[in-house]
Order: C-alpha cells, then structure tokens, then sequence
C-alpha cells in the first residue's frame, strides 16, 4: 500500500486558497479511484476533523515571532521528524516556500519520491531583496524553496510559460503541464442580473491589487445599472493600502467578505464579469469558475499562455484606463458577452474538467515505479 504525503502550510480546513482547492479536488478524486493507498497531509495549519479518512499531521506553531509570523522555515526540525516516522512513499509538494526545501531534503535522505506542484509564477522568479526587517526571513525561505525546486524528482507546471521560467531559472523542464480543474456542473444559458454584477475574489494581498477594484467601483459609481462585489478576507494590506477606508462612500461596492467555494459560484452564477487585478497569479481558479458560469474575465494584468486573448473568453488590458474601457464595452454589450461566456464555458469544459486529476495521479505512479524499480 503506498503512502502518499501531501505537504502544505495549510490544509483547506483552515484557509481555502487556490493551491489548497485543488488539493482538496484531487484528494477526492484519489480516495474515490485509489482506496488502496495511505493518505496524510503534512500542515502547520488545520481544523483536525475525526473523520476525515487523510491522516492530518500538524507541525510547528501558529504563534507570533516577534512582529511577524513565526517563520516556517523553524518547522523544519518537527518536519523531518514526521516524515520519518510516516515514512512515506511520495509526496506531493504545492505552495512552495520553505517547505518545499524541507521536504526535498527528507526525499535525499531516504527512498520517498517528491512531485512538485507550480502553484504560482513567482515560484519560479529570481529571489528579489525587499529591504524591511523580514529580509532574512524570505532570503531564508527563497534558498530553501529553490532548493526544493531543484532536487524535486517531478515538476507540474499549470501553464507553459511557468515551463519557459523553469527552464530560464532552475534549468529544467516540467514532466507534464496540466490545467487547474474544477467541477464542471450546470449552469445557467441566461444572466439575469439587474443590476448588473462585477465580481472581484481573492485574498487580501499586495499581489492582488485590491485597491485597483475600488478604484475601477469608484469610476463608475455614477453607472445605477452596475453593482461591484468583492470576495475575500477583508484586511488591512501590511504597508499597503486599508481597502475598507478605501471603500467607504462608494455606494455601488460590498465587500462581502470571505465565503465558501460554493458560496463564490452562487454568485459567480449571477455574476456578469470578473475582473482580475493581480500583479502575478498562477493559473487563476477564479478565471476557471467564472468561465463554467459563462462569465468573460477582465484582467489587468494576468493572461496565462495568453488564453482571453486567444480565446476570445476575455480581455488582459495592462492599463487601468483600457481595463475601464473593456469593462464599458462589456457592460454595453449584452450580445459580446452573452457570446464571450458561451465560449468561456466551452473552453473550460474541454481543458479544464476533473478528468485532469487523473493526469496528476499518473505523474504520481510514473515516479512510484522508480522505487519498485529498485
């Protein structure tokens, strides 16, 4: 019976990002399709649940480190200790950071096997200085990440370009390159909404530019006919800008928060456009859960291996005045995005179904042969 060790910072019980969906879509596809293997999932940070069937194995503290976060690199030690007594056969690495090193250390010490999962571009960038007290911190967890990277015996790229850095910046190549997936589901051939509805969903980070959506909201306040949404975990950026001061007074805004998955595509189902805003992303799973929904994407910056352009399933505009002319149009034109939506969905239906956790799992029993190989 294989053991198979997923290892993340966090499980999804906890925070539910996009590198923790996906893991938690392709842990159900596992326990449906391989009852054989022996699940545990290596975290810092769960809400342990008696009944789940994945062994969930916490390390570390959740405990302030003086003005910042208690940096993961200390889990280091407790980490080693639980794979050693695990003793897993694989183990599958996504969020990369200091983990990502510890764990690739564990794999040269023993037999196990590591795939690395791409879950952002900037995983893959040249280590950048930022000169603030946390700097050795994240030069630290970047030496131990790229480390990870380099000594993982498999690597999963979600795009093609993340290939092209990979190659440019670590000197490898990806063993397979396989879309974010979700369940595909029904959806509505009709938006209905009135007002009409822009959606906006991410994690309150720098990254994500949150202020740019309040800026787009506050440039079109003016329009009675369109409502502003925007999804996620209200918080003050640190050293950056306060989006709920931000907000205030602008009456076509809600902020509402952070919500569950299925809580997003309910409105996603309503919704009329998301709009991205992100400086880097992955392979965004908001852009895939509004295109399931017949929903075109607006995105400032992000166009992974060009898919809106390509597609015609969106726009990726580079400037805040062509994101606020694109968004016009769309908001104009009922017919283009009524159009823009049906195609988005059928894109997403052929590239992006679950039938690509599949594509994930035999990555996983490519790099299980090598040891009964031995």
């Amino acid at each position: 019976m294989p053991k198979i060790c997923f290892v993340l910072p966090t499980h999804w019980s906890r925070w539910s990002g996009g590198a923790e969906y996906q893991v938690r879509l392709l842990m159900d596809h596992l326990l449906a399709t391989r009852p054989d293997w022996e699940f545990y999932y290596l975290c810092r940070y769960a809400v342990p649940d008696p009944l789940d069937p994945v062994r969930v194995v916490q390390v570390g503290k959740a405990t302030l480190f003086g003005r910042f976060g208690r940096p993961l690199f200390m889990d280091g030690r407790q980490m080693l200790q639980q794979l050693r007594r695990i003793q897993p056969d694989l183990i599958y690495q996504r969020d990369a950071g200091a983990y990502t090193g510890i764990a690739a250390r564990y794999c040269q010490e023993s037999s196990c096997r590591m795939v690395w999962h791409v879950a952002c571009e900037i995983d893959l960038l040249p280590f950048k200085p930022v000169f603030k007290k946390s700097l050795p911190f994240l030069w630290i967890n970047h030496r131990l990440m790229a480390y990870g990277i380099r000594k993982s015996h498999a690597v999963i790229g979600q795009a093609h370009y993340q290939n092209t850095l990979l190659q440019q910046n670590y000197g490898r190549s990806c063993a397979a390159v396989i879309d974010n997936f979700h369940p595909v589901g029904e959806s509505s051939c009709e938006k209905i909404s009135d007002p009409l509805i822009v959606v906006w969903v991410a994690n309150f980070k720098t990254v994500k530019r949150p202020e740019l959506f309040v800026e787009l909201a506050r440039r079109f306040q003016k329009n009675t006919n369109v409502k502003f949404l925007m999804i996620g975990r209200v918080q003050k950026i640190v050293g950056g800008a306060d989006v709920k001061v931000l907000a205030e007074g602008i009456v076509n805004l809600e902020l509402t928060g952070e919500l569950s998955q299925e809580s997003v595509n309910g409105i996603l189902d309503r919704a009329d456009i998301l709009v991205n805003t992100s400086l880097h992303e992955g392979f965004a799973n908001t852009f895939i859960q509004a295109w399931l929904r017949l929903v075109p994407v607006l995105s400032l910056d992000v166009d992974p291996d060009q898919v809106l352009e390509r597609e015609k399933i969106g726009f990726c505009t580079k400037t805040m005045e062509r994101l606020v002319d694109k968004l016009q149009l769309l908001l104009d034109n009922v017919g283009l995005r009524q159009e823009m939506g049906q195609r988005a969905r059928r894109y997403a239906i052929q590239n992006h179904s679950l039938a690509n956790a599949e594509k994930i799992v035999a990555i996983m029993e490519q790099q299980l042969a090598h040891l009964s190989e031995r």
